[in-house]
């Protein structure tokens, strides 16, 4: 009798889920039958827990559709329908337990410790046909949630990423798997003994630099990668850090700007041996975004930097090891423009700020830099 109650539970959420998203027609084509469309109670039941299959598929969808439907999917109703596929979360296969961590990253929902345990028990379980790419999905939902998996959980899954890296070689895909794996543990913090991270790290890494990975792999990806590694080993693998701004540095137009800004203030507190080009691609297209591409020089458009962004600038901008001197005018109108940015806002609202107030002294050390390369600089 407690079998067949849940069995036709979770049909009815089924039922309900695809009277729901039907209407939305933004369900992928096969997802909802015409006979799972239907009202509620004209649904014939599923025989075993082929519906709980269903039903996680359906909640899939429901959570990336949940963002832009927040009255017709309310979080109450998307954490009822998971309740059901999170104690039955054994039937799932592989691929429907990646994406349902992934929707669940990406609808800004925080589900229950419960749901998100019983979720991660069956990694373990299926981890021989999980892919290095399956894997880094999951820790990077885990990274996106802010959920900590228990100690016992990474002892096994992370020793299976380390043979999978190995496994996959030195390709694309691979790399990138690398990179958002090594963010999403940093991001998480985990805790590893530091001659244990510092060799896997160093081992799994040296595939994402192999010449013809790295010369593939995304910018954004290769900041991530950074990132990740001067988060959790700060004072090792700086050469890897090193060949990794490179990379970023060379495709600073398809960054972000905090990935660019972050490149750009590591390339310049480090000393990165960067080209005179790779600078200025940092400053100019990553960071402030002024100019259409092929332009020489910056727009007169309004930058839409914050105050503390500014500040990243200007605080690059006085680091001995950045050089400026081939696009001198660049760094010349990006401190004036900065300069009158600050001032601007800070005059609006009455008072400065610690952003502000701080880039005071910052100003001051690039303006002495200006004056001892190229003459005075002119009032912004």
């Amino acid at each position: 009798l407690g079998a067949r109650a849940t069995q036709w539970a979770v049909q009815l959420h089924v039922s309900r889920a695809s009277a729901i998203l039907a209407p939305l027609q933004q369900v992928r084509p096969g997802m909802v039958s015409t006979a799972e469309a239907a009202a509620p109670g004209l649904v014939r039941p599923a025989l075993g827990l082929a519906a709980v299959r269903h039903l996680a598929t359906l909640l899939t969808s429901a959570l990336w559709l949940a963002p832009a439907h927040p009255a017709l999917l309310p979080a109450p109703l998307l954490m009822s329908w998971l309740a059901p596929v999170a104690a039955h979360a054994a039937a799932l296969t592989p691929r429907q337990l990646c994406c349902l961590f992934t929707a669940l990253a990406q609808s800004g929902l925080r589900p229950r410790a419960e749901d998100m345990h019983a979720l991660l028990r069956q990694v373990p379980a299926k981890l021989e046909a999980l892919p290095l790419g399956g894997v880094s999905r999951v820790m990077v939902a885990l990274a996106h949630l802010s959920f900590q998996p228990p100690p016992a959980w990474m002892a096994v899954v992370m020793p299976a990423a380390v043979r999978r890296v190995h496994a996959a070689g030195a390709g694309r895909q691979a790399a990138q798997d690398v990179s958002s794996l090594v963010w999403a543990l940093a991001k998480l913090r985990v805790f590893m003994p530091k001659r244990v991270l510092h060799r896997w790290l160093k081992s799994v890494t040296a595939y994402a630099l192999h010449p013809s990975a790295l010369a593939a792999l995304p910018p954004a990806a290769c900041a991530r990668l950074a990132w990740g590694l001067h988060t959790m080993l700060p004072g090792s693998l700086t050469w890897q850090k090193l060949q990794l701004l490179r990379a970023a540095a060379r495709g600073a137009a398809h960054m972000g700007v905090d990935e660019a800004l972050w490149v750009l203030h590591m390339a310049s507190h480090w000393g990165a041996p960067l080209k005179h080009s790779d600078w200025r691609e940092l400053l100019k297209r990553g960071v402030l975004a002024a100019c259409a591409p092929g332009a020489d020089e910056l727009c007169a458009t309004e930058w839409s930097l914050t105050a503390r962004q500014a500040v990243v600038v200007l605080r690059a901008m006085s680091q001995p090891a950045t050089q400026w001197a081939r696009f001198w005018p660049v760094w010349h109108a990006a401190h004036r423009r900065i300069a009158a940015m600050l001032r601007r806002r800070g005059s609006s609202r009455g008072s400065r700020g610690s952003s502000q107030a701080g880039s005071g002294r910052v100003q001051q050390g690039v303006r002495r830099r200006l004056a001892g390369g190229r003459g005075a600089l002119p009032p912004a």
